[in-house]
This record gives C-alpha cells, sequence and structure tokens, in this order.
C-alpha cells in the first residue's frame, strides 16, 4: 500500500485509512475481523474517538492489535468530544470553554487506556 507523510509530523501512513465509526455496529469478534482485514491489506492509520460506541471501536481496534503484537506499526488518530457543550453562533461559546484543559487531559487519559 502507499504511505505518505502525516502533514507535518514526520509520520508515514497509509494513503488509505480506516475509520473505527462503522464498526460500532458490528459484534465484538466482527469488528475486530475487519480491523484484522485492514491490517492485512496494509492500513497502518486508524481514527477512532471515544463517541464511537462508548469505547467500542477503541476496544476493536486494541484487541485486533494486540492479537497483531502492538500497535508500533500504525498511527492511531483520535478526537474530544466538546464538554458542555454551547452551539456555535452563540457569544457564550469560547473554544477554551469548550475544550478545558482539564477535560483533554481527562480525555486523552481515559483514551489511552483504551488504546
Amino acid at each position: 500500500m502507499e504511505t505518505v507523510r502525516l502533514g507535518k509530523t514526520g509520520l508515514w501512513v497509509s494513503r488509505v485509512g480506516f475509520g473505527g465509526i462503522p464498526i460500532q455496529r458490528l459484534s465484538e469478534a466482527d469488528a475486530v475481523r475487519v480491523v484484522l482485514r485492514c491490517l492485512d491489506l496494509g492500513v497502518t492509520f486508524l481514527d477512532t474517538a471515544l463517541a464511537y460506541g462508548d469505547g467500542k471501536s477503541e476496544q476493536a481496534m486494541r484487541d485486533a492489535l494486540a492479537e497483531r503484537g502492538g500497535r508500533d506499526e500504525v498511527v492511531i488518530a483520535t478526537k474530544i468530544p466538546p464538554k458542555d457543550w454551547v452551539w456555535p453562533g452563540k457569544a457564550e461559546t469560547r473554544l477554551r470553554d469548550v475544550f478545558p484543559g482539564d477535560w483533554i487531559e481527562e480525555c486523552v487519559e481515559r483514551q489511552a487506556m483504551n488504546s
């Protein structure tokens, strides 16, 4: 599979990545099989988030990578959900309120435990 540099990071990933939204609807075993198939095809960029099935996507990726001996060969991207979201356009919405530092830290720690 063709690889590309991920932005300015210096990381190299497969041009085709895999996003974890669809596997939240599968059984745990099927979700792991899908991730394993992606790895078989040379996918090295996986995308997930806490919101994808309340961690189900992360669990499937973790289990598949554990079966393959670890995550050293892949890059995992994630997203942090807004805290106490206020719809855009309202004067009281500020980035620091939606993504306060302690919330970001908590989410990163939770996701690190899941991956």
